[in-house]
C-alpha cells in the first residue's frame, strides 16, 4: 500500500476512552424523542454499566474521524433450560457522506467498502471470541435489506397490541380537535367511539375471576433499594416454568434497565402473596401525561388472580396520573396468552391491524439449537426489548 491509500485507509477499532463526545455527536440527529441535555449520561448508562458487561463498541475511522459506530449489549438470557450471553445490536449509526458503497474515499485497490457492514461483521467476529452466543436486534425498515446482507437471519413476530383508553372523549379531542372544528361532528365521534367501546369490551368470553383470598395480594411500586432475594426468587421461579427464549430480569437487570434509565421514567410494580413476589409490570408514561406504556410484564403460573390485581392497581395509578390511554403490545404465542386475556378483564382491547415486528438474530455459538432459535414460540417478547434501548 503507497501513502496516500496509507492516508486515505478507514480503520475499524474498539472504542477507547475520550470517543463518546463524537460518538454521541454522531447519534445526536436520531435521539430526538429523548432529552439531549442528557445525552452523556445516557450514553454513559446505557453503553458503559450494563449489568452484564462492558458493551462491545467498534467504531470506523477515516483520517482521524470517527465515521461509523456499532454495538452490542451483552445481556443474560434463558435458553431452554440454560442461561446464555446474548448480545443486544445497538447503535448502529454512519456519517452522512459515508454511507452506501463509498470505495472512492479509501485509495485505489477497494471496490466496495459499506461502513455499517464492515463493522457488523467485525462485530460478530469480536463477539465472538467475548463469548457472547447470539446477537439479535430490531432493524429499522430501510435497513432490511443491509442486515441481510451481512449474515443476520430474520424472524418476523406477528404482534398483538392492545390499548385502553382511560377517558375516551379526551383520548378523541386529543386526537382529531385539531382536524376537526365542527364541535357537532367531533361529539358525535365520541358517541360513535364510546359505543363501539362499550362494544369491544363486552367480555363475554373474558370475565373477571372470582378472587381467592384477595384480601392477602398486595401491590406495591419498588425502588432499587426494594429490590431484594425475593426478586431474584420470584425470576428464577418464572425460569423454571418457563423454557422461553428472553432477558434474564434479575434484580440486576431491572434496576439497571427500569429504575436507573436516566431518559425514560419508569415506574416498577409487584404483587405479593404470602411476603413472595407472584408478578411484576413495569410501564411508563410519556407525551406530557397522556399515553402510558406497560412495557414489561411477568407473572407465575397458578397467581392469575395476583396479576389481575396488580393490573388493576396500575390503571388506577394511571387514571390518577391524568393519563388519557395505556398502549402495549405482546408477540403473539403461548407465553402471551395469558396476559392478554387478563388485561381484557380490564377493558384493554385488541387493535384489528395486523402489524408485525422484525427481528434479526445471528447465531456466534453453533452449539445453539437453530431450530429453537428460530422457531417464534419459543420467544417472549416486550415493549422492554425494543424500547429505550
Amino acid at each position: 500500500m503507497n501513502n496516500i491509500e496509507e492516508k486515505n485507509a478507514m480503520i475499524v477499532r474498539r472504542y477507547k476512552e475520550g470517543d463518546e463526545k463524537t460518538i454521541i455527536d454522531l447519534m445526536k440527529p436520531y435521539w430526538k424523542h429523548y432529552n439531549l441535555d442528557k445525552a452523556c449520561d445516557f450514553w454513559e448508562w446505557e453503553y458503559m454499566t450494563c449489568p452484564s458487561g462492558q458493551a462491545v463498541i467498534l467504531l470506523a475511522e477515516h483520517n482521524g474521524r470517527i465515521i461509523g459506530h456499532y454495538a452490542t449489549l451483552p445481556m443474560e438470557m434463558t435458553f431452554e433450560k440454560t442461561i446464555i450471553t446474548g448480545g443486544k445490536a445497538e447503535g448502529a449509526v454512519v456519517a452522512p457522506n459515508y454511507r452506501g458503497n463509498i470505495a472512492q474515499k479509501f485509495g485505489f485497490k477497494e471496490k466496495d467498502v459499506r461502513i455499517w457492514g464492515k463493522l457488523v461483521k467485525s462485530i460478530f467476529d469480536t463477539a465472538m471470541k467475548e463469548q457472547i452466543d447470539m446477537i439479535w436486534g430490531f432493524p429499522s425498515e430501510a435497513t432490511v435489506k443491509a442486515h441481510a446482507r451481512v449474515g443476520y437471519h430474520f424472524l418476523t413476530f406477528p404482534l398483538t397490541i392492545l390499548t385502553l383508553p382511560i377517558d375516551v372523549k379526551k383520548v378523541i379531542h386529543d386526537r382529531f380537535a385539531p382536524q376537526i372544528r365542527n364541535k357537532h361532528l367531533l361529539n358525535f365521534l365520541v358517541f360513535v367511539s364510546k359505543i363501539y367501546y362499550k362494544f369491544r369490551t363486552l367480555n363475554l368470553f373474558h370475565r373477571k375471576p372470582k378472587l381467592k383470598k384477595y384480601q392477602e395480594i398486595t401491590v406495591r411500586q419498588i425502588t432499587g433499594r426494594d429490590l431484594d432475594d425475593r426478586f431474584d426468587q420470584f425470576w428464577n421461579k418464572y425460569f423454571a416454568e418457563n423454557k422461553c427464549i428472553t432477558i434474564k430480569r434479575d434484580r440486576r437487570y431491572v434496576s439497571w434497565r427500569f429504575i436507573e434509565n436516566p431518559v425514560i421514567p419508569h415506574h416498577v410494580f409487584v404483587c405479593e402473596r404470602d411476603n413472595k413476589i407472584t408478578g411484576y409490570v413495569v410501564i411508563d408514561i410519556r407525551n406530557g401525561h397522556k399515553k402510558g406504556h406497560i412495557v414489561d410484564i411477568l407473572g407465575l403460573e397458578g397467581y392469575e388472580d395476583d396479576l389481575f390485581v396488580l393490573i388493576e392497581h396500575i390503571v388506577q395509578f394511571l387514571k390518577n396520573k391524568g393519563v388519557l390511554s395505556v398502549n402495549l403490545w405482546f408477540v403473539k404465542n403461548r407465553f402471551s396468552e395469558k396476559y392478554v386475556s387478563i388485561l381484557k378483564t380490564h377493558g384493554f382491547i385488541a387493535l384489528l391491524t395486523q402489524k408485525h415486528k422484525k427481528m434479526v438474530v445471528k447465531i456466534l455459538n453453533h452449539n445453539l439449537n437453530k431450530e429453537f432459535v428460530y422457531d417464534l414460540e419459543n420467544w417472549y417478547v416486550t415493549m422492554a426489548f425494543t424500547e429505550g434501548i
